[in-house]
């Protein structure tokens, strides 16, 4: 048991809203510092989502996740959109950090960590008394914010600032932690968690696929999470159109893409999209993926990752196949293969299927051991403490 002087009130601003089509790092974190901390997740709502949200049973505004772990989400009443003044964002951001700091400023039963995912809401730093300020960097945001100018700006500005005032700096990619040199002394590399028990599921043959997969043709090249601009659509149409005896699945939701951007692809008969399934029913798909992909740039948007996917895909026993992501080279290349073009990913993608066996899925399963949701979680906060004492 914690002492109490060991538990705090942490508010984690978050990227990624709660939701179990994408259930990622954040949401993984937080749900875990709630077994022992109050959490405060902050996810931004527009207006569209919370009248949504007033008259669903499916879309929730805030809520409690359970007794330690509150959603909140705070109303953004003026839709931001690339035509619309930069006035709307600064006045929804002005709205949410008032809210932010008459929330915080109203606890005052423990002691305050404030845990950001993403450079945004900066200004409840000013005045909160936070205990300690973490940043946990999940990616190069600058990269995916390059095709708009007054959006790269802010982020740029937001960013350095925060890497400035913060106390600690997590990362989850290793090459991305390197390329910021300069925050060294407080920076920290913890790659991503799996929950294992979850994902190996996948390997029980007797249980049913989905049926919007279960009669797609086979051999299954299977993709599950965000489906945005970090993937390489022209790779998977090269997969394809040249290796047109696979049927090639992603699942997840559009994010900053939409079906016009990739219907180059996605117009390929033997290409389906699914569309967003809760992380419960993960492993279910799996189940009928023959070899699952990372198929990400190697631009600035997509070099810079340790993808959550990777022990996930590894849990379920299936052959991974990846482009050259730094991350993976460096910490997965024994059992995720690893092409270093188009013609090589289709090649790897042969050799997957034509030489796995029953060693191979075990080396797999082994690799994910000690990589616990837990653990991670435990040396985060092993690392926050030490930084308080």
């Amino acid at each position: 048991m914690m002492k109490d002087t060991d538990t705090f009130t942490i508010v984690c601003i978050s990227h990624l809203e709660w939701t179990e089509t994408l259930f990622q790092r954040p949401q993984q974190v937080a749900l875990r510092l709630s077994e022992r901390h109050k959490i405060i997740f902050v996810d931004e709502l527009w207006l569209k989502d919370w009248v949504k949200g007033l008259f669903s049973k499916e879309r929730k505004n805030s809520f409690w996740v359970n007794d330690n772990l509150l959603v909140y989400r705070p109303l953004m009443p003026l839709q931001t959109l690339n035509k619309k003044p930069r006035f709307f964002k600064y006045l929804n951001k002005w709205l949410v950090e008032r809210r932010l700091k008459r929330m915080i400023k109203r606890d005052k039963t423990h002691k305050l960590i404030l845990w950001f995912y993403f450079p945004k809401f900066l200004d409840i730093i000013n005045g909160s008394n936070a205990t300690k300020i973490v940043y946990e960097c999940m990616d190069n945001y600058a990269a995916l914010a390059n095709n708009n100018k007054s959006c790269l700006e802010d982020i740029e500005d937001e960013e350095s600032y925060l890497l400035d005032k913060a106390d600690m700096i997590f990362y989850g990619a290793k090459t991305l932690m390197d390329s910021r040199p300069e925050f060294k002394h407080k920076s920290c590399h913890i790659p991503t968690g799996v929950d294992v028990g979850h994902f190996s599921k996948a390997m029980d043959k007797k249980s049913p696929v989905p049926h919007d997969i279960m009669h797609i043709n086979k051999p299954i090249l299977g993709y599950w999470g965000a489906v945005d601009e970090r993937i390489d659509y022209r790779l998977l149409y090269y997969c394809a159109t040249m290796g047109s005896k696979y049927s090639v699945v992603l699942i997840g939701p559009m994010i900053k893409i939409e079906e016009k951007d990739i219907e180059f692809l996605l117009n390929l008969p033997n290409v389906h999209w699914l569309g967003p399934k809760s992380y419960e029913t993960l492993p279910d798909y799996a189940r009928a993926f023959d070899i699952c992909l990372l198929p990400f740039k190697l631009t600035d948007e997509g070099k810079y990752l340790n993808p959550t996917k990777t022990l996930e895909y590894l849990a379920t026993g299936r052959p991974v196949v990846s482009t050259r992501i730094p991350d993976i080279e460096q910490f997965y290349s024994d059992t995720v293969s690893i092409a270093f073009d188009e013609e090589d990913f289709l090649i790897k993608i042969e050799d997957a299927l034509s030489y796995d066996n029953e060693e191979k899925r075990k080396i797999r399963m082994e690799k994910t051991k000690g990589k616990s949701w837990e653990d991670m979680v435990r040396k985060m906060e092993k690392k926050v403490k030490e930084h308080i004492k």
